[in-house]
């Protein structure tokens, strides 16, 4: 599988179309995270620090849920 190492929001946009697992480095905001997962629907799996992945709202876990993609911590 090709993982996709995303530093900034504004990379989320160059984003490989065939990249199936995402590496976040910095800490995204749940409007990052939902654009994402919609114009990527290829993404199977994203993957967080654990700092951030406690702080992401619950509906944006039940998104990633919904759509089939696997929320991976990483410590950082």
């Amino acid at each position: 599988m090709k993982t996709r190492v995303i530093n900034s929001k504004e990379e989320i946009t160059a984003v490989d179309q065939k990249a199936e697992i995402v590496h976040l480095t910095f800490k995204p905001h749940n409007t990052d995270i939902l654009t994402l997962i919609i114009q990527y629907p290829q993404i199977k799996a994203l993957q967080i620090s654990s700092s951030h992945h406690k702080t992401m709202s619950n509906y944006v876990k039940k998104c990633l849920e919904i759509r089939g993609v696997k929320l991976l911590e990483c410590d950082m």
